[in-house]
């Protein structure tokens, strides 16, 4: 009698069987051998096969044109590491053996505080950011003047997808991302790539704006709040990453300013808070090395108090300007209670003459949010 678990005759031959492959003819035996390769590839995977990356090499590496700063989608797909670099090679980024870097390069003409923010977008994909000054023809090896500045290792205990380190103007930076090495495999595949350069954090820093109209690039990627510094949207957003401007009046009218990611439709909807200010205690010579965050008064921001008695959150701000006044300007990101927004954006601004000067326009105070609020628990009693 022969139960469940018993068999008769030889056992069957299984796919670890090592006599398998050397039972089969030089034919089939190729082609097994390939489905077996081609089934390891579909389950752990390599990335996408193709040519190299323009920026593989670090003579070829992009060049960065935005002051700044700039947001962008890339890849390390096929990258290689090690390639045109003279005597010595290429070193381990972020202490890492790496195997597919690219290559960036940045060249400042202000000082102020760098951020790079790196976000894969690989299930498990773990990126090595490594920042270099100087420069070199060579690449690493002889005759290069090349210097490490800071990479994605700073923090002990692993990698972070942020660093932040000061840039000094008009020196090169090079930037390079590779793919964390685990032993076995180099990490490849897209990510977004954000950079932003802040020299206006502080309000003692502001940037002038000048002019009726106008447009400029700036970022707050990297920026913070200064000590007693007001919430610019009241208690609608605490913000948290605030860059400062001054603007003076050169006629009086309604003056609308304007903040929006940089590519975005200007009307679109952004998370970006604006406010504007002027100095409880001006001076006859203006001077921004005098302004402190805690002797503002406040004029108007982007909220607005919508139909059903709500405070809306907006991109724009209108008030009516007085000539020879100058106006301080917060741009902030909204967090709705998280992280605050941070971006590259572009901050644009126009004016026109009027004689109804020195009133705002439209949009909310503090005091109408305020009264906001009493009107909501009004509505609720009924």
């Amino acid at each position: 009698m022969l139960f469940r678990s018993e068999s008769v005759g030889p056992p069957p031959r299984r796919f670890v069987s090592p006599g398998f492959l050397a039972g089969l003819t030089p034919s089939r035996r190729g082609v097994c051998i390939t489905a077996c390769i081609l089934v390891l590839l579909a389950v752990f995977g390599v990335g996408e096969v193709r040519a190299q990356p323009v920026n593989d090499l670090l003579d070829s590496a992009t060049i960065f044109t935005n002051v700044y700063g700039g947001t962008f989608f890339d890849d390390n797909i096929g990258a290689t590491k090690g390639g045109g670099f003279g005597f010595g090679g290429e070193p381990n980024h972020a202490g890492n053996p790496g195997g597919a870097s690219v290559w960036y390069q940045w060249n400042p003409t202000i000082s102020g505080t760098a951020t790079i923010q790196l976000t894969p977008f690989g299930f498990r994909q773990t990126n090595l950011i490594a920042v270099y000054s100087g420069f070199s023809s060579f690449g690493f090896g002889f005759g290069n003047t090349l210097s490490s500045v800071v990479a994605s290792n700073a923090i002990p205990g692993g990698f972070t997808n942020t660093i932040s380190f000061p840039v000094v103007t008009n020196t090169t930076y090079f930037i390079a991302v590779d793919g964390f090495n685990n032993g076995l495999t180099t990490n490849t595949g897209q990510y977004q790539f954000r950079y932003g350069l802040v020299d206006n954090d502080y309000i003692t820093n502001s940037h002038q704006l000048l002019g009726s109209l106008g447009t400029l690039t700036f970022a707050n990627i990297g920026a913070t709040l200064e000590a007693g510094e007001p919430v610019h949207a009241g208690t609608n957003d605490a913000g948290g990453a605030s860059v400062w401007f001054y603007w003076t009046a050169p006629m009086s009218g309604p003056a609308t300013f304007r903040a929006y990611p940089t590519g975005s439709p200007l009307n679109s909807y952004t998370n970006i808070i604006l406010a504007t200010y002027t100095n409880l205690t001006p001076a006859t010579n203006f001077s921004v090395t005098n302004l402190s965050v805690t002797n503002l008064a406040f004029v108007t921001n982007g909220t607005v108090l919508t139909t059903n008695l709500t405070v809306r959150i907006t991109n724009s701000m209108t008030f009516d300007a007085v000539a020879g006044v100058t106006y301080l300007i917060a741009v902030d990101g909204g967090s709705f209670g998280f992280t605050p927004n941070q971006n590259v954006f572009d901050l644009s601004w126009t004016s026109t003459i009027s004689t109804n000067a020195g009133r705002s326009e439209e949009h909310t105070s503090e005091l109408q949010s305020h009264l906001n609020l009493v009107c909501r628990l009004l509505l609720e009693k009924k």
